[in-house]
């Protein structure tokens, strides 16, 4: 049943990213999860929605979680965090709306972050508290691409640069 293959998921995912007895993060490398009835985000619509992820790094940079990239057909959202500040960013049918939080994150202390689109535009949250918000339709969202979890999936850090996340990831 989809409940199943849902629950599924969520437990490798949360494997991947942790392990269960320890709490110690596994994640080492990129995570991508492509089969969209298994994420719960719903694109477009006018529907809000949100990404939240809980992390910890004392880096500079980083793609923390993203669907799409920059050019790509049908709009892009990411989370990243240049300079340890947190950016959430949505490119969309009807334009793009980007917020940066007020002070950088990557202090080694585990933050909860939560990038949210609503039809009038994008609030970030950390640690439970609003640190930032623009108005500003982005319209519909909706691309082919995996959602990827730590970096982009296609780059060759050539031509297009990877941004792997370097630090600890508790849970999405």
């Amino acid at each position: 049943s989809l409940d199943e293959r849902r629950d599924a998921a969520r437990a490798a995912v949360e494997l991947a990213l942790k392990d269960a007895s320890t709490g110690a993060a596994l994640m080492t490398s990129l995570i991508s999860k492509s089969d969209s009835d298994l994420i719960a985000v719903k694109e477009g619509r006018g529907r809000d929605y949100a990404l939240t992820i809980r992390l910890r790094t004392k880096n500079h940079f980083g793609n923390v979680m993203q669907k799409g990239q920059a050019t790509v057909a049908g709009g892009s959202y990411k989370l990243q965090m240049p300079s340890g500040y947190v950016q959430c960013w949505f490119r969309g049918s009807s334009g793009q709306v980007l917020v940066s939080s007020p002070r950088p994150v990557n202090d080694g202390r585990w933050h909860t972050i939560r990038c949210e689109r609503t039809y009038g535009g994008v609030i970030l949250s950390i640690d439970g508290r609003i640190v930032a918000s623009r108005a500003g339709r982005t319209g519909t969202i909706s691309n082919a691409w995996p959602i990827s979890i730590g970096g982009k999936t296609e780059c060759n850090q050539i031509d297009v640069g990877c941004d792997y996340f370097a630090g600890e990831i508790d849970y999405v």
